[in-house]
C-alpha cells in the first residue's frame, strides 16, 4: 500500500535530481596539490570516490532491477523502500498524526493514538538506526583513503558547499570530525529518514564535484583500468 502512495511522487523526485544535478568545478589552489598525485587523487583513490558515490546514490535512491525500475535496499512490513520513499513515509507519517491529534478530544482515545504512534515510530527509527550504520560501512573505505590529505578536503567541502549554497549543512561538520571518531557526530546528530536523505544528497554532489574537478586522476583511473583489462 505504500508503495503505491509514493510510487508517482517518487519517480518525479527522481527526475527533478536527474534535470537538477549540475556540478560545479572546485578551484581552490588544494586541487593542484591533490589531482593526479600519489600520495591523494591517484588512479585508485579516484575509482574509490566513484564507487562511493554509486553507493550512496544507490541508499538514496535503490538499485535498478532487470525492467530498470528501482528497487530499494531497506525492507519495513514487507515491503523494499529507498531512503528516499523512506523519507516520503516519514513525512506523511508525522502529518497523519498531528492531523488526528489535533480532530480527537476524547482522553483515552489520545492516549491510543500516543501508543500506536510510538510503536510505528520506534518501528521508523530502528531502520534509521540500521541505515546510518550501514552509511558509516560504505564510507569507512573512502574516508581511510583520504585521511593522509583530509585537510584538503574539508576546504574543498567548504568550497563545494559554498558554490550549491549550502553553507550550514551537516557535511561540513562532518568533514571537520577528528581520526577516530569517524560516525560519532552522525549517530549522535541525525536521528530522522529526512536527515539522512540531505546528507546523502549533499555527500553525493561533493563527491561529483570532486570527480569532474580532477581530470589528472580521472585520467590515471582510467589509464588503470585499461591495463588491468
Amino acid at each position: 500500500m505504500k508503495k503505491t502512495i509514493i510510487a508517482l511522487t517518487f519517480s518525479m523526485i527522481l527526475s527533478q535530481a536527474a534535470s537538477a544535478n549540475n556540478y560545479v568545478i572546485l578551484e581552490s589552489p588544494m586541487i593542484g596539490l591533490i589531482d593526479g598525485k600519489s600520495y591523494a587523487i591517484d588512479g585508485e583513490v579516484f575509482g574509490l570516490l566513484l564507487k562511493v558515490r554509486k553507493d550512496i546514490r544507490e541508499i538514496l535512491y535503490g538499485r535498478k532491477d532487470g525492467t530498470g525500475a528501482f528497487v530499494g535496499l531497506y525492507e519495513m512490513d514487507g515491503e523494499l523502500f529507498s531512503i528516499t520513499e523512506l523519507s516520503l513515509i516519514e513525512k506523511q507519517f508525522e502529518k497523519t498524526y498531528e492531523e488526528k491529534q489535533a480532530y480527537i478530544e476524547d482522553k483515552l482515545e489520545l492516549e491510543e493514538l500516543e501508543h500506536q504512534y510510538q510503536i510505528e515510530k520506534n518501528k521508523l527509527y530502528e531502520t534509521v538506526e540500521y541505515v546510518k550504520e550501514e552509511f558509516l560501512e560504505v564510507v569507512a573505505q573512502y574516508i581511510d583513503g583520504i585521511q593522509s590529505f583530509k585537510e584538503h578536503i574539508l576546504i574543498l567541502i567548504k568550497e563545494s558547499c559554498n558554490k550549491r549554497g549550502k553553507d550550514s549543512c551537516f557535511l561540513l561538520k562532518w568533514g571537520e570530525e577528528k581520526p577516530g571518531e569517524d560516525g560519532k557526530m552522525l549517530r549522535a546528530e541525525i536521528n530522522t529518514f529526512k536527515g539522512i536523505e540531505n546528507f546523502c544528497i549533499d555527500l553525493a554532489n561533493f563527491l561529483e564535484d570532486m570527480a569532474r574537478s580532477c581530470p589528472k586522476g580521472k585520467a590515471l583511473f582510467i589509464e588503470m583500468i585499461k591495463q588491468k583489462s
